[in-house]
């Protein structure tokens, strides 16, 4: 009986010898599949923020650096391929394919996430946050905890049905792989040169999104987590030395007394993410969300007190403004002062000039004070009683972030009415309007509906008004009648506009006033239009209370003639700067532009400073 000719094996990706042709055509389908991967999550990035138009254009920018990660991932699989065919290995087969399609296309989803708070992506500063996952999770809404779940568990089936059925594991060429894992590390050092592929490869627009989105969401992540001291390279913004205001000496002869009392009570409370372009009094007359004001009491507040129509906030997040209010330290382009608390001794707190002024010092907050060291920066800035969820009232009901503001300003008035006989000052960081903005969860007045904006508009109105309540109820005390308030928001916040995009000039633009029955006739219903940073509140209340120049190094007093009128602003890759001039605004991780020079200038000081240990 004649022998039947034997056919072709056409399920190449399952069988094959170790040295048949299958093995390379075997492994080049599973490279070009981590590639379609690659491409994917760009997709999967720029669909969610509603640019998928730009992904055949990022994709012919970002090849370098999908290409680098294939060679990662083939390194990773080819090692794990290495193993003899054994239970285990088939195990650390499936949870490799997993590891390559949850960070996949996971840090795609995060990414596009981080764009739309913060206007960045997966950086240093996020890693940072990460070290507190309990306020990290209460930052998530129901619904994005559930799309987590949702895609993870999608993850884990498609990398059984890829280990089991697509790519199995079987035995293969050891030469062979070793070659394969040899072209991978060509491939994810991005290629022969000199120099390996670097984080700002894919840099080709003034546009950062598309910058963004033409650079591997994966290879950022990595890059991140090894990475973990990194600084932006400023070296392109080094040039021209000015005497940047930062460094400006302000006369203070020229400020009159803010009070009329010597020792007023102070209590400055910071408003989270108070935007001045949700205020009528506040913001840049372009328009209000909906047409009305998300703080209907402040505006009636700053009516008849002395407040500050142009202030910008220093950076982006909290931590950056607690530092700029409390220690009068400008934003950086990389993390704040709080993340670093070996430096914290190197710098003088507003609160500590109160302290020797006789001044009892509290800070208040309802949320974790060991969240981004936010209590030990607080005491090291000089008050000596810190008070959080930890410490206030048990009874209080509690939401995802902590005590809600109505609450913990109910305990900030007990401590007050049997604290007054000396004079107090005192720090509240308010917490009802942190996303994910619960506050309609707590109080059925405030919903005004359930998309984040909607929540974010509920929070704010609700902030507002527990501010309200807390100075109608106390009106007629002692100890308020002898109080300068003073309220500051440690950041903007984008409203989904046009003009208060995460890097624009109105989202660092934010509300800054000082009332209270302490303050002197003349200087109510008074409003100061100088351009003035956050930085700037520490030496003006102390200007204005006793005529002398504070220790707070960059802070500037906004009620002097000699105040320079501008302010900047600095998150991660991003610089502002503002003054009677006009705006300008750039990225570090963009294409140097001329126009640019002033805001070089500046950074060129900020630099300086560093290298001298002053930053």
């Amino acid at each position: 009986m004649m022998n039947q000719p034997t056919l072709p094996n056409r399920r190449f990706f399952r069988k094959g010898t170790p040295h048949s042709g299958f093995f390379f055509v075997r492994w080049m389908g599973v490279f070009a599949f981590l590639y379609a991967l690659q491409v994917l999550a760009r997709l999967v990035f720029l669909g969610l923020l509603g640019h998928s138009s730009l992904w055949p254009e990022t994709c012919a920018e970002g090849w370098k650096m999908d290409l680098s990660m294939v060679g990662y991932w083939g390194i990773l699989l080819g090692m794990v391929a290495l193993l003899p065919p054994s239970r285990w290995s088939k195990w650390a087969w499936a949870v490799v394919w997993f590891l390559v399609l949850e960070v996949t296309l996971m840090t795609a989803v995060s990414d596009a996430s981080f764009w739309v708070l913060w206007g960045t992506r997966f950086n240093a500063q996020t890693l940072y946050f990460l070290k507190f996952p309990a306020e990290c999770i209460a930052s998530l809404s129901v619904f994005q905890m559930l799309a987590a779940v949702a895609l993870t568990l999608l993850m884990a089936g498609l990398s059984s049905w890829l280990s089991r059925r697509l790519f199995p594991q079987q035995e293969n060429s050891k030469v062979g792989l070793l070659v394969l894992m040899l072209l991978g590390f060509v491939a994810a050092r991005g290629g022969l040169g000199t120099t390996p592929l670097q984080a700002s490869s894919c840099l080709y627009s003034q546009d950062a999104l598309r910058n963004v989105a033409a650079s591997n969401s994966s290879w950022n992540l990595f890059f991140v987590l090894t990475q973990q001291q990194y600084k932006p390279d400023l070296t392109l913004w080094r040039g021209d030395t000015v005497n940047h205001a930062y460094w400006s000496t302000d006369a203070v002869s020229d400020s009159p007394n803010l009070s009329s009392k010597k020792h007023p009570h102070v209590l400055l409370f910071i408003m989270e993410s108070f935007s001045a372009e949700c205020s009528a009094e506040f913001s840049s007359g372009k328009g209000l969300i909906h047409g009305k004001s998300e703080m209907p009491f402040l505006d009636s507040l700053a009516r008849v007190s002395l407040s500050f129509s142009r202030t910008y906030a220093s950076g982006d997040r909290t931590d950056k403004g607690l530092a700029a209010i409390l220690a009068g330290y400008p934003g950086q382009v990389w993390q704040s002062l709080l993340n670093e608390p070996e430096r914290f001794s190197r710098y003088n707190g507003l609160a500590q000039s109160f302290a020797e002024k006789g001044y009892a010092t509290s800070f208040w907050y309802g949320g974790d004070g060991e969240f981004s060291n936010t209590t030990a920066f607080a005491r090291a800035m000089g008050h000596k009683k810190c008070r959080d969820e930890k410490s206030i009232n048990s009874s209080y009901q509690r939401d995802k972030w902590g005590l809600s503001d109505r609450d913990v300003l109910m305990e900030l008035e007990l401590y007050l009415d049997s604290h007054h006989q000396s004079p107090q000052y005192l720090t509240w960081l308010s917490l009802s309007s942190h996303e994910p903005y619960r506050v309609a969860e707590l109080d059925a007045e405030y919903q005004f509906g359930w998309s984040e904006m909607q929540r974010y508009r509920s929070a704010l109105r609700y902030s507002d008004q527990a501010l309200r309540d807390f100075c109608r109820r106390n009106a007629q005390k002692e100890w308020f009648k002898e109080s300068l308030i003073v309220v500051v928001a440690d950041h903007g916040r984008d409203i989904e506009t046009g003009y208060t995009y995460v890097g624009q000039e109105a989202f660092f633009h934010i509300p800054w006033l000082i009332s209270g029955p302490a303050l002197k006739e003349e200087w109510r219903s008074k409003q100061i239009s100088t351009i003035c940073s956050q930085t700037d509140v520490g030496n003006t209340l102390l200007s204005g209370l006793w005529g002398e120049s504070s220790l707070l190094a960059y802070s500037r007093n906004a009620l002097s003639k000699d105040h320079p009128g501008c302010a900047a602003w600095h998150t991660e890759h991003r610089l502002g700067w503002m003054d009677s001039s006009g705006c300008i605004e750039s990225q570090i991780d963009i294409a140097p532009n001329a126009k640019f020079n002033r805001l070089k200038a500046l950074e060129n000081q900020l630099w300086q400073a560093m290298e001298k240990g002053e930053l």
